[in-house]
């Protein structure tokens, strides 16, 4: 499924490390994903829920709870529910990803952390997070 010269993206992408999906209400999913990945999996916090998959990470929360965790960061306003907002892409190397996407006048900042955020806009439809590791 997964073919060899898939794997190599000019943006210096690698991996996904996770996705965040937006939803009314996070506690309606947890009896499902607990079955689904186990109790340990599921780390839940009053209306956030994180479901660790091996090296991945699901994230549930609702609008409010996004914009929280990502003050900086542009939400449409027209956002239907549920339905994926951002992508974590794993990257190799910051610099050779930014340098990418100026070549290819994508818009993007840069987040306190280090790593690169491309808005909806841009993308789309949904935000990506570009991160080392």
């Amino acid at each position: 499924m997964r073919r060899p010269d898939w794997l190599v993206h000019p943006n210096g992408a690698v991996r996904l490390k996770g996705i965040h999906v937006l939803v009314e209400s996070t506690p309606p999913l947890l009896p499902a994903y607990d079955r689904l990945f186990g109790i340990q999996q599921v780390t839940t916090t009053d209306t956030v829920a994180s479901i660790h998959v091996g090296r991945h990470r699901i994230v549930f929360s609702t609008p409010d709870d996004f914009v929280t965790m990502h003050p900086a960061i542009d939400l449409a306003p027209d956002l239907a529910l549920p339905g994926i907002v951002s992508l974590e892409l794993g990257i190799e190397r910051r610099d050779s990803t930014a340098d990418y996407l100026a070549q290819w006048q994508v818009a993007f900042d840069e987040l306190p952390d280090g790593s690169l955020v491309v808005p909806a806009t841009e993308a789309n439809g949904a935000i990506l997070f570009f991160s080392e590791g």
